[in-house]
């Protein structure tokens, strides 16, 4: 069967995916009173992007920031502990989708020479999903599973 997977499409994600993997942290959030006086807000964070200063969002003060980058890490993981025998540095990202402000991302990862055979006439790719958000529209999450080789138009199964 001809391979749909075209090497365009892997590097176009893999561009998406870099663009993703900037530095954020918890930061202070400090409160301006009517009266111009500045307190300490001790029970929250702020989630900032640090080579911006951008703020994603305010979250209570046990908030566990899980970067993108340490969720794709975790993401392979997982995934190396449902499909033992697939070396998890060749997975590779195939679909990138981010918010405007980067604050919410879901990245797909498949491997593409691994096929599981279906009725003789289908291939199917082991993949992972992995979400994750930094303005608290979605907890980190991972899907995994098989995506038939045929469906490029972004359908995961």
């Amino acid at each position: 069967m001809k391979n749909l997977l075209s090497k365009t499409v892997f590097e176009k994600a893999e561009k998406k995916l870099k663009e993703l993997l900037f530095p954020v942290k918890l930061c202070e959030v400090n409160v301006r009173l009517p009266n111009n006086k500045m307190i300490y807000a001790k029970t929250f964070k702020g989630v900032v992007r640090t080579d911006t200063n951008h703020i994603f969002s305010v979250v209570s003060d046990d908030y566990k920031l899980i970067t993108n980058e340490e969720a794709i890490n975790l993401g392979k993981k997982i995934f190396n502990l449902l499909f033992k025998n697939i070396n998890v540095d060749e997975i590779k990202p195939y679909r990138v989708i981010h918010s405007n402000s980067y604050g919410l991302c879901s990245i797909q990862l498949v491997h593409e020479s691994v096929n599981f055979m279906v009725f003789q006439q289908d291939e199917w790719l082991p993949f992972i999903q992995v979400s994750n958000s930094y303005n608290k529209a979605v907890s980190l999450k991972f899907d995994l599973g098989f995506v038939r080789k045929l469906c490029l138009n972004g359908m995961i199964y």
